[in-house]
């Protein structure tokens, strides 16, 4: 079996856009982590999306992923999508989750 190969230890602040008026209060939902992530952009995506993103009972909405100001990927209904095939990190790292509806 293929290991998967992950990144050093780096610092992940995490932020998303809230999702209704309510969930405003705790806007910009700021999450800092330290830890191991996969390089695999679907991989990576799919273990801070597990942990982070609330659950949503609705149809016809999205997120934009944007990985230190750039777009790696896309969740479609808790679908994943990757743009890219291995994100790149640093030793201080922000992911930003952008909220979409229809």
């Amino acid at each position: 079996m293929k290991e998967l190969k992950k990144t050093e230890i780096v610092e992940l602040t995490i932020t998303r856009d809230s999702i209704c008026y309510a969930d405003d209060i705790d806007s910009p939902h700021k999450k800092i982590v330290k830890g191991r992530f996969y390089k695999n952009t679907k991989l990576f995506i799919d273990s801070i999306v597990s942990e982070y993103l609330p659950v949503i009972y609705e149809n016809n909405y999205s997120w934009e992923i944007v990985l230190n100001g750039k777009t790696i990927g896309f969740i479609n209904n808790s679908e994943v999508y990757s743009m890219i095939d291995k994100a790149s990190f640093l030793d201080v790292n922000s992911i930003h989750f952008i909220y979409k509806t229809d």
